[in-house]
Order: structure tokens, then sequence, then C-alpha cells
């Protein structure tokens, strides 16, 4: 969550509220989308660091799937730090679900092996 809550800061440094900010984010985990209705454990770091982004997150259902978030809010940029390698299949990024024609995918794990897609 560091380098989301990096970008956060950087944006509302742009001038967006913290809850603007906070709004176009959109995690996902293992369990699919975090929002509101995620019980969130307040003793781990990591689930602390998530909350204020899925406050703000109402507007999807809990859970719901990578590629369904994808298609439902249409981002422009895809930033993978889970070391699932091949996360962001084919159906993610070419099937024309972004809302760019430039495509950046980061990817900032260690090892290509463990990169979200390859180019």
């Amino acid at each position: 969550m560091g380098i989301a809550s990096f970008l956060h800061t950087a944006m509302v440094h742009q001038g967006l509220t913290p809850e603007e900010a906070y709004a176009r984010f959109y995690v996902c985990d293992a369990d699919g989308l975090v929002t509101s209705k995620r019980v969130l454990d307040d003793s781990n770091a990591g689930s602390r660091a998530c909350k204020p982004f899925a406050e703000q997150r109402k507007d999807l259902p809990e859970g719901m799937q990578l590629a369904d978030v994808v298609k439902a809010a249409r981002p422009t940029v895809l930033m993978g730090a889970s070391t699932v390698a091949g996360l962001f299949t084919d159906e993610i990024l070419a099937g024309g679900l972004l809302r760019t024609t430039t495509r950046l995918t980061l990817c900032p794990s260690s090892s290509a092996r463990l990169y979200e897609h390859s180019p």
C-alpha cells in the first residue's frame, strides 16, 4: 500500500481533496475488490493502510474480481505489486478495457518471474 499511499499524497498535493484522491483507486487483493464492506484488521499495518482507500469504495461490490473491476472502472493505470505472475491477463490489457490507448504497466517486483505482466 506504500506506492498507492505515495500516489495519493501526490494527487492531493496537485489539488484533489483526500477523499477525491482515495476514490480514484480500486484496490484488489486475493479476495477481490476491497470496499467499505470489508472487515479490516486494525492490528495489521497493511490493513490499516488499506482502510482509507476501502472506505471510499462504495460503488462496486466487495470481492469483485480484477477483470470485472477493470471492466466497470475503465482505469487509465494498472499497478501491480502482488508478485502474482500473469495477473494482468491479455483480456485486461489488450481487450480495450482500459480508458487509454497508451499502456503503462507498473510491476515493481524485483524478479521478472513475478511480474504481473510481461511484454
